[in-house]
């Protein structure tokens, strides 16, 4: 007999924080063998931003008289296409990267054209040298890590590209030139969040990169500074087994799809977790 049939979770009242925090319970939950778990709700704010550590970096290569590796840091903080332009635009142009990191040594200027129509930027260089766009996916092979660090880049690790930003995620190979029209433009830095538990899964799930934790699955469908909400969505067969268990501490995380903690900047997350026998169909 379930004594317990809900249990309201709120990070606030949490040990650690929004991104992996451990909630105790005020007495000790048994939870029968036939015991599963719907997860009614989830809520939490977006304060996360478009653009953070994960996903800051733009890698270059400028040829003005010699070979340059360029490691260039967008400003995190949140865009929309527009505001995006011109972080890229003044970060390409400026003279320091990163103290003691020497930034654009080409005599030429960059410029970064917004196509709304297509929704994509056109960045050319003019007035004199080239430029190497270097993606992740070029940085990763033998030849573009190589090519980067001969040209004395720095390589981060991890390289927190901003590929996924640019939609030049899937570039491969790249040359030296003075123009780069890059992919679709997407502000969003997560299209979906998941929510993890490993108290309550008893890895019955199969998530991202192979984690067995996921308890749901968030869609990010609201702006910067709303709130993201998942509802339960009534399948009978959408719940997770916690038979057997007996609970005092349950453990939770938000992580994105590369399995990755996503900090929520002092925002907080709650869920209603509902306890039912399981449906006999």
């Amino acid at each position: 007999m379930l004594l317990t049939r809900r249990i309201y979770v709120d990070s606030r009242h949490a040990s650690g924080d929004s991104k992996n925090f451990l909630f105790s319970l005020p007495e000790q939950v048994q939870l029968p063998r036939d015991t599963v778990c719907y997860i009614e709700n989830v809520n939490f704010p977006h304060s996360f931003f478009s653009c953070d550590e994960t996903n800051q970096n733009l890698y270059l290569i400028e040829n003005s008289a010699g070979w340059h590796g360029r490691m260039i840091p967008i400003p995190i903080s949140s865009y929309d296409a527009i505001t995006l332009r011109a972080a890229v635009e003044l970060a390409l142009n400026q003279a320091v990267d990163a103290p003691g990191r020497t930034g654009k040594v080409v005599t030429g200027t960059y410029s970064v054209i917004y196509d709304a129509t297509k929704n994509r930027y056109g960045i050319t260089l003019t007035g004199g040298g080239t430029f190497r766009y270097m993606s992740a996916a070029i940085m990763n092979t033998y030849d573009g890590a190589s090519d980067y660090s001969a040209a004395n880049g720095i390589k981060a690790h991890p390289l927190a590209s901003c590929d996924d930003l640019l939609g030049l995620t899937r570039l491969s190979a790249s040359s030296q030139g003075t123009s780069l029209t890059t992919g679709h433009i997407d502000v969003r830095n997560y299209h979906n969040l998941y929510l993890h538990s490993s108290t309550l899964t008893g890895y019955h799930s199969i998530g991202p990169m192979g984690v067995r934790s996921v308890l749901a699955r968030i869609p990010v469908h609201t702006e910067y500074g709303q709130l993201i909400s998942k509802q339960h969505a009534a399948l009978i067969h959408d719940y997770v087994d916690c038979g057997a268990l007996s609970l005092r501490t349950l453990q939770f995380s938000l992580r994105d799809g590369n399995n990755r903690e996503v900090d929520l900047r002092g925002g907080n997350i709650s869920c209603t977790l509902l306890f039912a026998q399981a449906p006999i169909v």
